[in-house]
């Protein structure tokens, strides 16, 4: 499904193996607030059932301009004058999951007592579980992570994502 398909998630049959195929090509701004509204993406679709989250654009120059003649957002803005480049925040928002999630590893269900919802969780083949969270909020969040007998009690930054790597 391209990013548009979104809407049509919940209605397609549970037996149908889903890829979301191309992200939301974004604005050319390469913000933070795009980036929280990606994460909001990448959420919807894995939650939703799809098997893989695919990003559209690798790099592109400065200023996001495609050959199109649009906007775009990418994960690396490269500046061919100077030889430089520099990763997006769309960027590392993809790496909190993809740095720790490993080839094979399966989205595992989530349960908050207190109704904060917005985090992914994975098991590796490994056993590892790989738990990415957002505070959406404007100041620092303490939480209470319950896997097992275990019980990790982090303070999340002020409008950030945190990745959290357990042994169960």
């Amino acid at each position: 499904m391209q990013w548009h398909g979104k809407g049509a998630l919940p209605f397609l049959h549970p037996e149908l193996r889903i890829y979301q195929t191309e992200q939301e090509c974004g604005d050319g701004c390469n913000d933070w607030r795009y980036a929280r509204y990606s994460w909001d993406l990448m959420t919807r679709f894995l939650l939703g059932g799809a098997s893989a989250y695919h990003y559209w654009n690798i790099a592109l120059e400065s200023g996001g301009v495609i050959r199109w003649g649009c906007y775009q957002n990418s994960l690396v803005v490269v500046d061919p004058a100077t030889r430089t480049y520099e990763y997006t925040h769309e960027y590392y928002v993809l790496k909190h999951v993809s740095h720790a999630v490993a080839p094979g590893a399966r989205l595992v269900s989530t349960l908050s007592y207190t109704g904060y919802e917005n985090q992914l969780a994975f098991r590796n083949p490994d056993g590892l579980l790989v738990l990415v969270v957002q505070n959406d909020g404007g100041s620092d969040l303490p939480i209470s992570i319950l896997v097992g007998d275990q019980v990790v009690r982090p303070v999340l930054p002020a409008d950030s994502l945190s990745t959290f790597v357990l042994e169960v």
